[in-house]
């Protein structure tokens, strides 16, 4: 089903988020996908989610006709779930990474090198 080809399929994805276990499940797939950063990740889960041909098609808020991501919301929900989640995740991973450089330890450290 994705990515989505027609604004219709964006639609039926779309209800079919409203089902409790879904946008947990499709959150969690999304993550694992992701990328480098919030740029890369948002760009990598709106690719498998929208398909080039309806990406032309659509923008955010509908103007000129067209139809407007901003109405698909548990798309956009999800969207922002997934990439705010492998931010945090990405966050913590880098802030645990560099625990013992903290309160002096890296210091410590190099003044434990200097001696030896």
């Amino acid at each position: 089903m994705l990515p989505a080809k027609t604004i219709l399929e964006l639609e039926s994805f779309n209800e079919k988020l409203m089902q409790e276990d879904t946008i947990g499940q499709v959150c969690t797939h999304l993550q694992v996908l992701g990328g480098k950063g919030l740029f890369d990740t948002t760009r990598t889960i709106l690719g498998i989610i929208i398909h080039q041909d309806l990406a032309v098609e659509c923008n955010w808020s509908g103007k000129n006709s067209k139809p407007a991501f901003i109405k698909v919301k548990n798309v956009v929900l999800l969207i922002l779930g997934a990439v705010r989640q492998k931010e945090v995740e990405d966050i913590i991973k880098g802030w645990l990474r560099t625990a013992t450089d903290r309160n002096g330890g890296r210091s410590r450290r190099s003044k434990q090198q200097m001696n030896h």
